[in-house]
Protein backbone atom coordinates (compact mmCIF):
# COMPACT_ATOMS: atom_id res chain seq x y z
CA UNK A 1 0.00 0.00 0.00
CA UNK A 2 1.54 3.40 -0.93
CA UNK A 3 0.97 6.51 1.23
CA UNK A 4 1.70 9.93 1.28
CA UNK A 5 2.87 9.65 5.13
CA UNK A 6 3.51 6.41 7.76
CA UNK A 7 3.30 7.79 10.94
CA UNK A 8 4.41 5.41 14.21
CA UNK A 9 2.48 5.67 17.02
CA UNK A 10 -0.70 6.75 18.03
CA UNK A 11 -0.15 8.42 21.27
CA UNK A 12 -1.20 12.71 21.34
CA UNK A 13 1.65 13.50 19.36
CA UNK A 14 1.10 10.66 15.99
CA UNK A 15 -2.56 11.19 16.69
CA UNK A 16 -2.92 15.17 16.38
CA UNK A 17 0.41 14.83 13.61
CA UNK A 18 -1.21 12.39 10.97
CA UNK A 19 -5.14 14.45 11.73
CA UNK A 20 -3.56 17.07 10.48
CA UNK A 21 -1.84 15.70 7.11
CA UNK A 22 -5.08 13.89 6.48
CA UNK A 23 -7.14 17.02 7.00
CA UNK A 24 -5.08 18.91 4.42
CA UNK A 25 -5.42 15.89 2.26
CA UNK A 26 -2.48 13.94 2.19
CA UNK A 27 -2.53 9.93 2.19
CA UNK A 28 -1.67 9.04 5.92
CA UNK A 29 -1.51 5.75 7.88
CA UNK A 30 -1.25 5.79 11.63
CA UNK A 31 0.68 2.71 13.13
CA UNK A 32 -0.41 1.60 16.68
CA UNK A 33 0.74 -1.51 18.10
CA UNK A 34 -1.76 -1.48 21.15
CA UNK A 35 -5.11 -2.74 20.21
CA UNK A 36 -6.32 1.11 20.53
CA UNK A 37 -5.24 4.53 19.96
CA UNK A 38 -3.80 7.04 22.89
CA UNK A 39 -0.95 6.12 24.58
CA UNK A 40 -0.68 8.55 27.49
CA UNK A 41 -3.74 9.27 27.34
CA UNK A 42 -5.44 5.64 27.22
CA UNK A 43 -8.17 4.32 29.64
CA UNK A 44 -9.49 0.76 30.62
CA UNK A 45 -12.39 -0.68 32.24
CA UNK A 46 -12.97 -3.52 34.97
CA UNK A 47 -15.73 -4.70 36.12
CA UNK A 48 -18.26 -1.42 35.94
CA UNK A 49 -14.78 0.83 37.10
CA UNK A 50 -13.32 3.15 34.41
CA UNK A 51 -9.68 3.72 34.74
CA UNK A 52 -7.56 6.32 33.18
CA UNK A 53 -4.14 4.27 33.06
CA UNK A 54 -1.51 7.58 31.73
CA UNK A 55 -2.73 11.20 32.12
CA UNK A 56 -5.80 12.02 34.83
CA UNK A 57 -6.66 15.63 32.94
CA UNK A 58 -5.53 17.37 30.38
CA UNK A 59 -5.06 21.36 29.94
CA UNK A 60 -5.73 23.50 27.45
CA UNK A 61 -2.79 25.82 27.13
CA UNK A 62 -4.77 27.48 24.69
CA UNK A 63 -3.66 24.60 21.90
CA UNK A 64 -6.17 22.15 23.04
CA UNK A 65 -9.42 22.89 22.63
CA UNK A 66 -8.53 25.00 19.47
CA UNK A 67 -6.98 22.31 18.03
CA UNK A 68 -10.17 20.14 18.39
CA UNK A 69 -12.20 23.03 16.88
CA UNK A 70 -9.83 22.93 13.85
CA UNK A 71 -10.86 19.36 13.50
CA UNK A 72 -14.30 20.24 14.23
CA UNK A 73 -14.50 17.33 16.87
CA UNK A 74 -14.61 19.73 19.64
CA UNK A 75 -18.83 19.41 20.05
CA UNK A 76 -18.24 15.23 19.95
CA UNK A 77 -16.22 16.03 23.65
CA UNK A 78 -18.28 16.93 26.99
CA UNK A 79 -15.30 18.88 28.93
CA UNK A 80 -15.87 19.90 32.64
CA UNK A 81 -13.66 21.58 34.86
CA UNK A 82 -11.08 19.40 36.32
CA UNK A 83 -10.55 21.24 40.03
CA UNK A 84 -6.92 20.28 41.32
CA UNK A 85 -6.14 20.45 45.29
CA UNK A 86 -2.80 20.07 47.44
CA UNK A 87 -3.48 18.09 50.38
CA UNK A 88 -0.97 18.02 53.34
CA UNK A 89 -1.73 15.42 56.37
CA UNK A 90 -4.86 16.28 57.48
CA UNK A 91 -5.64 19.65 55.64
CA UNK A 92 -6.98 20.13 51.87
CA UNK A 93 -6.61 23.05 50.00
CA UNK A 94 -8.25 23.92 46.51
CA UNK A 95 -5.37 25.50 43.79
CA UNK A 96 -8.57 26.98 41.78
CA UNK A 97 -7.81 30.84 42.79
CA UNK A 98 -4.90 33.00 43.90
CA UNK A 99 -6.67 33.31 47.54
CA UNK A 100 -6.47 29.75 47.53
CA UNK A 101 -3.01 29.57 46.88
CA UNK A 102 -2.08 31.86 49.33
CA UNK A 103 -4.00 30.02 51.73
CA UNK A 104 -2.22 26.85 51.04
CA UNK A 105 1.27 29.13 51.39
CA UNK A 106 0.15 30.78 54.53
CA UNK A 107 -0.60 27.38 56.01
CA UNK A 108 3.13 26.36 55.11
CA UNK A 109 4.19 29.77 56.70
CA UNK A 110 2.66 29.14 60.03
CA UNK A 111 4.16 25.72 60.00
CA UNK A 112 7.95 26.75 59.25
CA UNK A 113 7.76 30.08 60.70
CA UNK A 114 11.20 30.39 59.76
CA UNK A 115 10.38 29.95 56.46
CA UNK A 116 8.25 32.71 55.88
CA UNK A 117 10.28 34.99 53.90
CA UNK A 118 11.44 32.27 51.91
CA UNK A 119 7.73 31.54 50.65
CA UNK A 120 6.83 34.99 49.99
CA UNK A 121 9.33 35.16 47.82
CA UNK A 122 8.52 31.99 46.07
CA UNK A 123 4.83 33.09 46.29
CA UNK A 124 5.87 36.13 44.40
CA UNK A 125 8.05 34.39 41.39
CA UNK A 126 4.97 32.08 41.35
CA UNK A 127 2.41 34.69 40.76
CA UNK A 128 4.40 36.74 38.31
CA UNK A 129 5.10 33.76 35.81
CA UNK A 130 1.44 32.73 36.18
CA UNK A 131 0.41 36.52 35.43
CA UNK A 132 1.93 35.72 32.16
CA UNK A 133 1.15 31.98 31.84
CA UNK A 134 -2.43 33.12 32.36
CA UNK A 135 -2.36 35.75 29.24
CA UNK A 136 -0.48 32.98 27.33
CA UNK A 137 -3.38 29.93 28.01
CA UNK A 138 -5.95 32.50 26.74
CA UNK A 139 -4.39 33.37 24.18
CA UNK A 140 -6.53 30.48 22.30
CA UNK A 141 -4.22 29.39 19.51
CA UNK A 142 -4.50 32.27 17.15
CA UNK A 143 -2.23 30.65 14.48
CA UNK A 144 -4.60 27.93 13.89
CA UNK A 145 -7.34 29.70 11.56
CA UNK A 146 -8.23 28.59 8.21
CA UNK A 147 -6.77 31.51 6.33
CA UNK A 148 -3.42 31.94 7.72
CA UNK A 149 -2.31 35.65 6.98
CA UNK A 150 -5.95 37.05 8.21
CA UNK A 151 -5.42 35.08 11.36
CA UNK A 152 -1.94 36.24 11.92
CA UNK A 153 -3.57 39.80 11.82
CA UNK A 154 -6.11 39.05 14.36
CA UNK A 155 -3.93 38.35 16.43
CA UNK A 156 -1.78 41.61 16.66
CA UNK A 157 -4.01 43.33 19.37
CA UNK A 158 -3.22 39.99 21.32
CA UNK A 159 0.05 40.98 21.11
CA UNK A 160 -0.52 45.02 21.80
CA UNK A 161 -2.63 44.06 25.03
CA UNK A 162 -0.11 41.41 26.68
CA UNK A 163 3.35 42.59 24.93
CA UNK A 164 4.72 43.48 28.66
CA UNK A 165 3.42 40.35 30.00
CA UNK A 166 5.15 38.29 27.29
CA UNK A 167 8.35 40.11 27.60
CA UNK A 168 8.26 39.45 31.04
CA UNK A 169 7.41 35.76 30.26
CA UNK A 170 10.83 35.49 28.41
CA UNK A 171 12.67 36.27 31.48
CA UNK A 172 11.16 33.67 33.27
CA UNK A 173 12.53 31.30 30.84
CA UNK A 174 16.08 31.77 32.41
CA UNK A 175 14.58 28.83 35.25
CA UNK A 176 14.94 26.42 32.48
CA UNK A 177 17.90 25.89 33.17
CA UNK A 178 17.36 25.54 37.19
CA UNK A 179 16.01 22.52 39.00
CA UNK A 180 13.07 22.97 40.74
CA UNK A 181 14.69 22.11 44.34
CA UNK A 182 17.49 23.93 43.77
CA UNK A 183 15.24 26.93 43.23
CA UNK A 184 13.70 26.16 46.59
CA UNK A 185 16.93 25.60 48.69
CA UNK A 186 18.09 28.94 47.45
CA UNK A 187 15.44 30.49 48.82
CA UNK A 188 14.00 28.05 51.86
CA UNK A 189 16.66 26.61 54.57
CA UNK A 190 14.19 23.54 56.19
CA UNK A 191 14.79 20.67 54.12
CA UNK A 192 10.93 19.11 55.13
CA UNK A 193 9.50 22.45 53.77
CA UNK A 194 11.73 21.76 50.20
CA UNK A 195 10.73 18.43 49.75
CA UNK A 196 6.84 19.59 50.61
CA UNK A 197 6.74 21.70 47.35
CA UNK A 198 8.89 19.86 45.39
CA UNK A 199 7.04 16.43 46.12
CA UNK A 200 4.93 16.67 42.84
CA UNK A 201 7.65 17.08 40.57
CA UNK A 202 10.24 14.55 39.40
CA UNK A 203 13.43 14.77 40.40
CA UNK A 204 15.46 17.41 38.09
CA UNK A 205 12.37 19.29 37.27
CA UNK A 206 13.41 22.71 35.99
CA UNK A 207 12.39 25.51 38.20
CA UNK A 208 10.16 26.96 35.51
CA UNK A 209 7.62 24.06 35.27
CA UNK A 210 7.55 24.08 39.20
CA UNK A 211 6.07 27.96 39.29
CA UNK A 212 3.93 27.45 36.96
CA UNK A 213 2.26 24.51 38.01
CA UNK A 214 -0.66 26.51 39.27
CA UNK A 215 -1.49 27.90 36.53
CA UNK A 216 -1.54 24.28 34.58
CA UNK A 217 -3.98 23.33 37.92
CA UNK A 218 -6.23 25.91 36.92
CA UNK A 219 -6.53 24.81 32.91
CA UNK A 220 -7.38 21.39 33.74
CA UNK A 221 -10.17 19.44 32.30
CA UNK A 222 -11.75 16.22 31.82
CA UNK A 223 -13.66 14.70 29.30
CA UNK A 224 -17.02 13.13 30.10
CA UNK A 225 -16.43 9.05 29.43
CA UNK A 226 -12.93 9.23 30.16
CA UNK A 227 -9.61 10.89 29.09
CA UNK A 228 -9.81 7.95 25.91
CA UNK A 229 -12.58 9.91 24.55
CA UNK A 230 -9.93 12.76 23.35
CA UNK A 231 -7.72 9.92 21.11
CA UNK A 232 -10.50 8.15 20.18
CA UNK A 233 -12.40 11.08 18.63
CA UNK A 234 -9.22 12.61 16.99
CA UNK A 235 -8.49 8.76 15.30
CA UNK A 236 -12.26 8.04 13.83
CA UNK A 237 -11.50 12.02 12.64
CA UNK A 238 -8.14 10.39 10.33
CA UNK A 239 -10.74 7.92 9.25
CA UNK A 240 -13.11 10.08 8.20
CA UNK A 241 -10.93 12.41 6.26
CA UNK A 242 -9.53 9.32 4.32
CA UNK A 243 -7.11 8.39 6.32
CA UNK A 244 -6.35 5.09 7.71
CA UNK A 245 -5.69 3.74 11.36
CA UNK A 246 -3.95 0.38 12.03
CA UNK A 247 -3.62 -1.00 15.43
CA UNK A 248 -2.36 -4.16 16.75
CA UNK A 249 0.16 -3.26 14.44
CA UNK A 250 3.61 -3.40 15.42
CA UNK A 251 6.42 -1.72 12.83
CA UNK A 252 9.27 -3.68 12.85
CA UNK A 253 11.64 -2.08 10.26
CA UNK A 254 12.00 0.90 8.22
CA UNK A 255 12.94 0.67 4.82
CA UNK A 256 15.63 2.82 2.92
CA UNK A 257 16.92 3.01 -0.34
CA UNK A 258 20.26 5.47 -1.14
CA UNK A 259 19.39 6.37 3.21
CA UNK A 260 16.44 7.89 2.50
CA UNK A 261 13.03 6.65 3.50
CA UNK A 262 10.60 4.36 1.35
CA UNK A 263 8.45 2.20 3.51
CA UNK A 264 7.88 0.37 6.34
CA UNK A 265 7.53 -3.67 7.36
CA UNK A 266 5.08 -4.45 10.16
CA UNK A 267 4.75 -7.51 12.34
CA UNK A 268 2.56 -9.06 10.19
CA UNK A 269 4.93 -9.14 7.51
CA UNK A 270 2.81 -6.39 5.76
CA UNK A 271 5.45 -3.75 3.36
CA UNK A 272 3.55 0.41 3.48
CA UNK A 273 5.55 2.75 1.17
CA UNK A 274 5.69 5.96 1.78
CA UNK A 275 8.51 9.12 1.08
CA UNK A 276 7.58 10.50 4.53
CA UNK A 277 7.99 8.94 8.26
CA UNK A 278 7.13 10.50 11.45
CA UNK A 279 8.40 8.13 14.47
CA UNK A 280 5.94 9.51 17.37
CA UNK A 281 7.15 6.52 19.29
CA UNK A 282 10.34 5.46 21.30
CA UNK A 283 13.48 6.81 20.25
CA UNK A 284 15.92 4.09 21.59
CA UNK A 285 13.82 1.50 19.42
CA UNK A 286 13.47 3.58 16.51
CA UNK A 287 17.61 3.83 16.22
CA UNK A 288 18.04 1.15 17.71
CA UNK A 289 16.20 -2.13 15.77
CA UNK A 290 14.04 -0.14 13.00
CA UNK A 291 16.56 1.21 11.20
CA UNK A 292 19.04 -0.27 9.70
CA UNK A 293 22.52 -0.81 11.38
CA UNK A 294 25.18 1.95 11.22
CA UNK A 295 22.50 4.14 9.76
CA UNK A 296 23.46 6.80 12.71
CA UNK A 297 27.27 8.04 13.63
CA UNK A 298 28.32 6.04 17.21
CA UNK A 299 29.14 9.12 18.95
CA UNK A 300 24.85 9.68 18.84
CA UNK A 301 24.20 6.11 19.72
CA UNK A 302 26.66 6.13 22.34
CA UNK A 303 25.46 9.24 23.70
CA UNK A 304 21.24 7.65 23.00
CA UNK A 305 21.90 4.44 24.71
CA UNK A 306 24.00 6.03 27.72
CA UNK A 307 21.30 8.55 28.57
CA UNK A 308 19.58 8.03 32.00
CA UNK A 309 16.27 6.69 32.55
CA UNK A 310 13.50 9.24 33.56
CA UNK A 311 11.42 8.50 36.77
CA UNK A 312 8.27 7.45 36.32
CA UNK A 313 5.31 6.53 38.72
CA UNK A 314 3.78 3.95 40.28
CA UNK A 315 -0.12 3.66 39.68
CA UNK A 316 -2.38 1.61 41.66
CA UNK A 317 -6.26 1.08 40.47
CA UNK A 318 -8.93 0.57 43.32
CA UNK A 319 -12.55 -0.09 42.78
CA UNK A 320 -14.08 1.03 46.00
CA UNK A 321 -17.11 -0.47 47.91
CA UNK A 322 -18.40 2.94 49.09
CA UNK A 323 -20.43 5.50 47.13
CA UNK A 324 -18.88 8.71 46.40
CA UNK A 325 -21.15 10.93 48.74
CA UNK A 326 -19.69 9.08 51.35
CA UNK A 327 -15.57 9.97 50.60
CA UNK A 328 -14.12 11.86 54.04
CA UNK A 329 -12.83 14.30 51.17
CA UNK A 330 -14.53 14.42 47.93
CA UNK A 331 -12.21 16.09 45.82
CA UNK A 332 -11.88 14.69 42.47
CA UNK A 333 -7.72 15.28 42.04
CA UNK A 334 -5.68 15.78 44.54
CA UNK A 335 -1.87 16.08 45.08
CA UNK A 336 -1.59 14.57 48.41
CA UNK A 337 1.55 14.27 50.78
CA UNK A 338 1.09 11.94 54.13
CA UNK A 339 3.34 13.20 56.41
CA UNK A 340 6.56 15.17 56.44
CA UNK A 341 8.21 14.69 53.37
CA UNK A 342 11.41 13.61 52.68
CA UNK A 343 13.97 14.01 49.90
CA UNK A 344 13.54 10.93 47.48
CA UNK A 345 15.14 7.87 48.15
CA UNK A 346 13.98 4.96 46.67
CA UNK A 347 16.20 2.58 48.26
CA UNK A 348 14.78 3.46 51.36
CA UNK A 349 12.46 1.29 53.55
CA UNK A 350 10.40 4.12 54.98
CA UNK A 351 9.97 5.75 51.03
CA UNK A 352 6.23 4.35 50.72
CA UNK A 353 5.47 6.16 54.27
CA UNK A 354 6.59 9.50 53.28
CA UNK A 355 5.98 9.64 49.08
CA UNK A 356 3.21 11.97 47.74
CA UNK A 357 0.44 10.71 45.66
CA UNK A 358 -1.41 11.68 43.12
CA UNK A 359 -5.10 10.87 43.49
CA UNK A 360 -7.68 11.20 40.64
CA UNK A 361 -11.42 10.18 41.35
CA UNK A 362 -12.96 9.70 38.03
CA UNK A 363 -16.66 9.24 38.99
CA UNK A 364 -16.33 12.34 40.93
CA UNK A 365 -16.22 13.88 37.41
CA UNK A 366 -18.61 11.85 35.68
CA UNK A 367 -20.83 9.20 37.63
CA UNK A 368 -21.12 7.26 35.14
CA UNK A 369 -17.85 5.50 35.68
CA UNK A 370 -18.06 4.01 38.37
CA UNK A 371 -21.04 1.15 39.41
CA UNK A 372 -23.66 2.50 41.56
CA UNK A 373 -22.78 3.26 45.32
CA UNK A 374 -19.08 2.55 44.54
CA UNK A 375 -16.21 4.95 44.08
Amino acid sequence: MKFDCIVIGAGIAGLSCAAFLSKAGKKVALVERAEKPGGCFSSFQYRGYHFDSGIKAVENAGLLFPMLENFGIMDKLDFVKNRVYAGFEDKVFSMESDESLLAYFDFLGERFPESRSGIEDLLKEMEELNSFMGSLSGMSGPLYGKTTFLTKLKSIPWFFKNGKKLLGFLKKLKYNNVPFRDFLRARILDDELVSIIDEPFFDGTPAFFGLAYPTVFRDYFYPKGGIERIPLEIAEFVRNTGGTVLTNTEVTKILLERNLPVGVVTDTGDELKASFIVNAADAKRLYNRLLPENTLDKDFMQRLNSAQVSDSVFSVFMGVDTPPENLDKPVEHIIYVPVAAKYCDYESPDYFKTAGMEISIPCLRDPSLAPEGKT
